[in-house]
């Protein structure tokens, strides 16, 4: 459903797309873009090392989000994390990742940390050089469009 509002609006949405139950996507006051929905799920990779904390998801929605994952020991070079979409992707969307931490921003560079084989229901945060710090604390926002 769609349901657009006159321009004098002063709070919610100018424009909101809703999936019958909940608004989905939506322009909100001052032109800015609105993501709804349920969280994406999150799981460690071997890139994590062994025992690493859980991944976490924090204000996430299958367009954007914050996560991260404080890293185990004996971390190797490979998939950090996966992430899983709530809701199938028609085809593989654009993921982009940027540091939301000083080490995470470090680990970009140094490990050359880069969003790796999306598809319509996973993305991966791969390290692909060097494996990441032990127990260490890594945050990434995410956008994403198909």
């Amino acid at each position: 459903t769609l349901n657009a509002t006159a321009a004098t609006l002063t709070t919610g949405f100018y424009l909101a797309c809703n999936d019958a139950t909940n608004n989905v996507f939506g322009i909100k006051l001052g032109g800015h873009l609105a993501s709804a929905g349920t969280a994406v799920t999150g799981a460690a990779g071997a890139g994590a090392g062994t025992t690493p904390g859980a991944v976490v998801v924090t204000s996430t929605t299958d367009s954007r989000g914050q996560v991260g994952i404080t890293t185990g020991t004996s971390n190797v070079a490979g998939t950090v994390f996966t992430i899983t979409f709530a809701k199938t992707y028609a085809a593989a969307p654009y993921v982009f990742i940027t540091p939301a931490n000083a080490n995470t921003a470090n680990a970009m560079v140094s490990s050359k940390i880069v969003a790796s084989a999306p598809n319509a229901t996973t993305f991966t945060i791969v390290s692909t050089t060097t494996a990441l710090a032990d127990s260490t604390a890594f945050l990434w926002n995410y956008f994403i469009i198909e």
